[in-house]
């Protein structure tokens, strides 16, 4: 669920998105639907979606959530642009100087510091990014650059940042990047609305949903097949002949079916643990017709079933590999502040510093055409 959740987000399938929303918080799986809408703007709205994490850290930050507002944010995270310039700095080979800088910085630094301050104020964020990773102190430069070009909201963003689960330099990836947006790109995202109402057509899907809770007809959409890819333990290990659906068919009140769900084993405690399910017929009887009134899932059709059980996605002995994955999720996505063709994205938790000892800082004149 958390997979499809993602995959629809970034494809801004508005009616989808709050599906998969709904099911993750009628399963009890919040903390899960936060960590999938977290990752959603890492890998695929970004620096396009810096106000939306403003709000989305205040709401994800308190003791109890509210589901409608929840349901209010899967909706902005799907109405934000969306951009992959986070995760394509990462997978970015800077071992060769991308460009030069030109003249007329405005902050008094010298050296490589100057030149990393230019290149975001000129918006090279490839430079940017291979001149912040041979600093010694590259936050104290994003910290400097930020206050110069987007003032006090600059700040606020570098320290939004800081509060991610986020590795250090994935969060000073996503600092570059948002660094480099114009001043007028940057305070259209800082001060977007996060959580605007609800489409009319996931209002309609909503109340048809909640009104099917437990029911076969909530089962309305399948999880798309490229979300499973990698994302999911169906789509590491299964190939396309293999098929977990016996965790769904016969007897569910055994391991290696919907035991050591967390959703499930709270199910399972208001009639007395697993153990009553599975040992006492009056237990058991009132567990299904509680959570299953239209049949167990070995009475469902192998169409129904196939919304959340089948085939893997793999070829026989082929093993999923994330940029193969990442490709599927993210591929066609647009950069904002990355020029020309993007890389393909890779494993990247070996980025770290860089040596740059070889660049040329010197800033060049910029050139201008002669007049005709």
């Amino acid at each position: 669920m958390a997979s499809a959740l993602i995959y629809c987000i970034l494809r801004s399938r508005h009616v989808e998105a709050a599906f998969w929303c709904l099911e993750l918080l009628d399963s009890g799986l919040v903390d899960e639907l936060l960590k999938a809408a977290r990752l959603a703007w890492f890998y695929g709205v970004g620096i396009r979606g810096l106000g939306w994490l403003r709000t989305f850290q205040g709401i994800a930050a308190a003791d109890a959530v509210d589901a409608d507002v929840i349901l209010r944010l899967i909706g902005g995270l799907c109405r934000c642009g969306k951009d992959r310039s986070i995760v394509s700095l990462l997978a970015s080979d800077v071992s060769e100087q991308p460009d030069r800088v030109n003249v007329g910085s405005p902050i008094a630094l010298q050296g490589l510091e100057a030149f990393v301050a230019m290149a975001i104020l000129q918006r090279k964020t490839l430079t940017a990014w291979g001149g912040l990773r041979g600093l010694a102190d590259p936050d104290a430069i994003l910290r400097a650059a930020a206050e110069h070009k987007h003032g006090a909201s600059g700040l606020e963003c570098l320290a939004l940042l800081d509060q991610e689960p986020l590795e250090p330099w994935e969060r000073r990836a996503a600092a570059t990047a948002a660094l480099c947006l114009s001043p007028e790109e940057f305070r259209a995202s800082w001060e977007q609305e996060a959580a605007p109402p609800l489409l009319v057509e996931v209002d309609r899907g909503l109340e048809e949903w909640r009104g099917n809770l437990g029911r076969r007809a909530r089962r309305v959409y399948p999880i798309p097949p490229d979300s499973l890819y990698w994302f999911t333990e169906r789509g590491r290990k299964l190939s396309v002949y293999d098929t977990n659906e016996k965790e769904i068919i016969g007897r569910l009140e055994k391991p290696g079916a919907i035991w050591e769900s967390s959703f499930w084993d709270d199910a399972a405690e208001e009639f007395g643990g697993w153990e009553a399910v599975r040992d006492d017929a009056e237990s058991r009887e009132a567990f299904y017709d509680r959570h299953f009134p239209d049949d167990k899932p070995d009475e469902w059709s192998k169409a129904e079933r196939a919304k959340s059980h089948g085939a893997g996605p793999l070829q026989r002995g082929g093993v999923a590999e994330l940029s193969r994955a990442m490709d599927r999720l993210i591929g066609r996505l647009p950069s904002a502040v990355i020029w020309g063709p993007l890389p393909p994205v890779k494993k990247w938790d070996s980025v770290g510093p860089i040596d740059v000892s070889g660049w040329n800082l010197t800033p060049v004149s910029q050139r201008k055409l002669d007049p005709l």
